[in-house]
């Protein structure tokens, strides 16, 4: 944004979609940040170069147009009961200081009463969510097609 706007640049916000299975913010070092300090380039995540250029993160498509009401969340772990408030609520955990909101889209009016269930309890701590990013064994065998 400096290159660009000079030093007092305005952007303050940008848009990133994010979601179990696009949570590239957060985990991919993909993006160049020129340190100021050691006036090196160094690539990070996203998430790491928006807080350290104060600029803020709204997310979107955590449901990913509903596609992933069927992957599943242990509604234990995740504090909820519904599919979409889990995905929700899983969205809202993520420990990323600069993330400030996520857009949410519905089609139906009780979609909305269903997810505003993610509301009703508290975030994940970073610990409770890092845990249920963790790879578990499978127990069962998916079996492949024969061929």
């Amino acid at each position: 944004a400096e290159k660009v706007g000079g030093k007092d640049h305005g952007l303050r916000f940008i848009q990133a979609p994010i979601n179990v299975l696009m949570p590239e913010v957060f985990v991919e070092k993909w993006q160049e940040y020129d340190d100021p300090e050691t006036g090196k380039t160094e690539i990070y995540n996203l998430a790491k170069c928006t807080r350290l250029s104060k600029i803020n993160i709204i997310t979107s498509s955590p449901l990913l147009q509903g596609r992933l009401l069927t992957v599943p969340f242990s509604s234990e772990k995740m504090k909820v009961l519904n599919a979409g408030a889990k995905h929700l609520q899983w969205v809202r955990s993520i420990p990323i200081e600069s993330m400030l909101t996520t857009l949410v889209g519905h089609k139906q009016p009780r979609h909305i009463r269903e997810n505003l269930e993610a509301i009703g309890v508290e975030q994940l701590t970073p610990d409770e969510f890092w845990e249920v990013m963790r790879p578990v064994e499978r127990k069962e065998r998916v079996n492949e097609p024969a061929t």
